[in-house]
């Protein structure tokens, strides 16, 4: 039998849980709805961190979207003096 996902043996193009000699199974097509720009590559949304960003300090680039925010320089790093 196909073992699980991951394990040792395991075929992606049957069922787990089917005999391993079967098969493999009739690749369906499913119509997408059409969108603005077909061509366009699709991006996944990654979920948001949960992890707070390091405080920035007087002095340091901020956050994009934050006032004083640099796009040419990294976040957090120094701000040139003026």
């Amino acid at each position: 039998m196909n073992p699980e996902h991951g394990k040792p043996g395991h075929r992606c193009d049957i069922a787990v849980g089917a005999p391993l000699d079967s098969k493999p199974a009739e690749v369906k097509t499913v119509q997408q709805p059409a969108t603005t720009n077909p061509g366009a590559p699709v991006t996944p949304l990654l979920p948001a961190s949960t992890t707070p960003a390091a405080p920035v300090t007087a002095g340091m680039n901020p956050e994009h979207g934050k006032p004083g925010h640099r796009c040419d320089i990294a976040v957090g790093a120094p701000l040139p003096k003026q």
